[in-house]
C-alpha cells in the first residue's frame, strides 16, 4: 500500500513538472512571437512608404490655383513680358519676311531662328506665322492661320491651341496670365486661366500699343501734321522737328486717358 502511494505521488509530481514545462515553453514561444511581431512592425514602419518622398516634394512645389477673373483684376498688377528659355539664348527667333530678314530658301512667314555665333539659320515652325511671342516654361505662342494662337516648344513642336479669335489678329504680347493682341484697330486682352476676352480700347488711328499692367496700356497714334509734311516734302530732317506719333496712357478700369509727353514721340521700352 505504501508502495502504491509512493508511485501515485511520483506520478503527480512528474505530471506537474511536465505541465510546468509546457506552460513555460508556451509562454516563451508567445513572447518570442510577440517580439518578432514587434520587430517586424517597426521595420515596416521605418521603411519609406513608396512614393512618400515624391509626394512630399510635389506638394511643396505645387502650382497654386489661378486667381479668379474678379480677384486678378481687383487691383493693378504690373505686366511682365515673357522671355525665351535661357537654354536657347544663343539663338535669335524671327519671322522670315522681306520686311525683316528674308531667306529665299525658306518660305515666307515661317518662324525661323539663327544661331548668333555661327550665323546658321533654320525654320522652326513650318506654318505661316503672322505674330509670335515667348511664353512661360520656355515655350512660344504663335498666331497661325491669322487667328489661331498656338503654343509650341522652342524646337517648334506643337503643344496645343490656346485660343482662336473671330478675326485676323496681330501684335501678340503675353505674360504668364495674359495675352494681348490687336485686331481691326482694337486692343484685346485675354485672361488665360478663365479664357475671358475683353475689349480694352478701340481707335482708328492706333498704330502700336503695349501693356503696362493688367489694366493699363500705352498706345501710339500717328501725328497727321508729321505725315502731311513728309508726304509733301519727303524731308525727313525737317519732319524730325515734330513728333511723328503721339503716345497715350489708358486705364481700362477707370477710363482715365491722357497724352504722354515724350521727345519726338519715342515709345518707351517694355517693362
Amino acid at each position: 500500500m505504501k508502495r502504491l502511494s509512493a508511485l501515485i505521488l511520483i506520478s503527480v509530481i512528474l505530471l506537474c513538472s511536465c505541465q510546468s514545462n509546457i506552460n513555460t515553453n508556451t509562454s516563451s514561444e508567445s513572447a518570442t512571437t510577440a517580439a518578432e511581431s514587434t520587430v517586424s512592425v517597426i521595420e515596416i514602419e521605418s521603411e519609406p512608404v513608396a512614393g512618400s518622398v515624391p509626394q512630399s516634394s510635389a506638394a511643396s512645389e505645387m502650382v497654386p490655383e489661378p486667381l479668379s477673373y474678379q480677384e486678378y483684376f481687383s487691383k493693378t498688377r504690373k505686366f511682365k513680358s515673357e522671355t525665351q528659355s535661357k537654354e536657347y539664348d544663343k539663338y535669335a527667333y524671327y519671322i522670315n519676311s522681306e520686311a525683316y530678314i528674308h531667306h529665299k530658301d525658306i518660305r515666307e512667314n515661317y518662324l525661323c531662328r539663327q544661331e548668333i555665333d555661327s550665323g546658321k539659320y533654320e525654320a522652326v515652325i513650318s506654318d505661316e506665322v503672322s505674330s509670335f511671342c515667348f511664353y512661360k516654361n520656355g515655350t512660344i505662342l504663335c498666331v497661325v492661320n491669322k487667328a489661331q494662337i498656338i503654343q509650341y516648344d522652342m524646337e517648334g513642336n506643337k503643344l496645343g491651341l490656346v485660343f482662336e479669335a473671330k478675326e485676323p489678329i496681330s501684335n501678340l504680347i503675353s505674360s504668364s496670365e495674359l495675352i494681348f493682341y490687336f485686331a481691326n484697330k482694337t486692343i484685346y486682352r485675354l485672361y488665360i486661366p478663365t479664357q475671358t476676352l475683353d475689349v480694352i480700347y478701340h481707335n482708328d488711328d492706333i498704330v502700336a500699343y503695349k501693356p503696362i499692367s493688367n489694366i493699363e496700356i500705352q498706345f501710339e497714334k500717328d501725328n497727321p501734321e508729321w505725315i502731311n509734311y513728309y508726304n509733301e516734302t519727303n524731308d525727313v530732317e525737317g519732319a524730325m522737328n515734330m513728333p511723328r506719333t503721339f503716345i497715350y496712357y489708358y486705364n481700362a478700369m477707370t477710363g482715365e486717358q491722357h497724352i504722354i509727353p515724350t521727345a519726338y514721340g519715342d515709345f518707351q521700352q517694355n517693362p
